[in-house]
């Protein structure tokens, strides 16, 4: 009878002690729970917001977690988002919300809401991420993506496209699981860290989150006051700068499945297509890349035609002065003014109701205004 009172008194010490040793671990584990979801609350909470950077997704492109954070906020005072406008930094810099609201909203008989989510550092690959992402988000009505003819030949292939495609959080909005990218979607105080990380390891990386911050409207415009940084080149100066830029990367279209992509959406939103000018002084020195861009337009023209999406081809040269471009792709202030009203204009006769669009393939009655100009055979 003895036997197995010694056995559990001889026992209970050693249990006593592994009770113990788990003791220190778990309450550890719950204290640095109870300081995460504290942190996390206080992140949350509008006075501390208002004092804290941006959150990141981690991508090391800030124009990316500044349109991000200026989106939300922008969608959080509205009803809903009409219009979304999608591209590079050549829409980034060219299209004012603000106009486009202005010469619309009188004819439309109502208030729009617009937003300009072009990307410095983009190309059509991530554009179509992005852009998928957003409809998800914020389900606009209207989609306007805006293309530079060079971004479908290489152009423009920047590295910070390369790491928004690669980053976690896009990856995991586009159905690619990973803890980083589930962490990303659902911690704030994690965004945060990211962002703070990168000041900690590019130093440089805080003066341009400064810079692009100052500079970007509510509306997710940029624009950009100085005028054409090429203006004091000689002819040949230019010419050969021109030259190095273009002349290795004309080889190859291969935007073809990003624009199949894009038009994918065209049955969850409204989406029209849009060609952005392109500076003249390149048509004057590089006469033959007139030809390799109507190619193209006659190209995108044929592939949106057979899905039902609507092109917007370029306006003529007329439409934006000489003194209204910052280099070959990108407009100043005053350029930026002149495209937004024509665009507006062009944008008015898609969001009218009664605007019947004709199919590009169908002969027009005179007078009928197009969206897609003339068709080459």
């Amino acid at each position: 009878m003895t036997a197995p009172g010694n056995f559990l008194q001889k026992r209970s010490p050693t249990l006593r002690i592994s009770g113990s040793l788990l003791k220190t671990p778990l309450l550890a584990l719950a204290l640095l729970f109870v300081f995460i979801a504290a942190a996390e609350y206080l992140v949350r909470s509008e006075p501390v917001r208002r004092r804290l950077a941006v959150p990141s997704i981690g991508c090391g492109v800030t124009n990316v977690d500044l349109k991000l954070d200026g989106l939300q906020a922008y969608t959080a005072a509205h009803e809903s988002l009409d219009c979304l406008l999608v591209g590079s930094s050549v829409v980034h810099r060219a299209i004012d919300p603000a106009i486009l609201q202005r010469r619309l909203e009188k004819p439309l008989h109502r208030r729009l809401s617009i937003y300009n989510f072009g990307l410095a550092q983009s190309n059509p690959e991530a554009t179509v991420a992005m852009t998928r992402i957003l409809c998800d988000l914020y389900q606009p009505k209207l989609v306007v993506w805006g293309f530079s003819p060079g971004e479908f030949f290489g152009i423009g292939q920047e590295r910070g496209a390369d790491s928004l495609l690669a980053n976690p959080w896009v990856r995991y909005r586009l159905g690619t699981f990973s803890i980083e990218g589930l962490l990303v979607e659902h911690s704030l105080l994690y965004r945060h860290y990211l962002h703070y990380s990168l000041w900690l390891q590019y130093p440089h990386f805080r003066y341009l989150y400064q810079k692009h911050l100052e500079n970007l409207s509510p509306l997710g415009y940029a624009p950009q006051e100085r005028t054409h940084k090429y203006q004091d080149l000689t002819p040949d100066q230019l010419k050969n700068m021109l030259h190095r830029r273009f002349t290795r990367r004309f080889k190859k279209f291969h935007g073809l499945q990003d624009l199949r992509d894009m038009t994918g959406l065209a049955g969850r939103v409204k989406l029209v297509v849009l060609e952005m000018p392109f500076s003249p002084l390149v048509f004057e020195h590089f006469p033959q890349y007139r030809q390799d861009c109507e190619d193209l337009r006659h190209r995108i023209r044929r592939e949106l035609e057979r899905s039902g999406v609507l092109f917007i081809p370029a306006p003529e040269e007329a439409v934006v002065p000489l003194d209204g471009w910052f280099d070959i792709n990108h407009l100043n202030r005053k350029g930026a003014r002149r495209y937004s009203r024509w665009l507006a204009d062009q944008l008015a006769l898609i969001l009218k109701d009664d605007v019947v669009v004709p199919s590009m393939a169908e002969d027009r009655p005179e007078g009928t205004p197009s969206l897609t100009g003339p068709i080459e055979e």
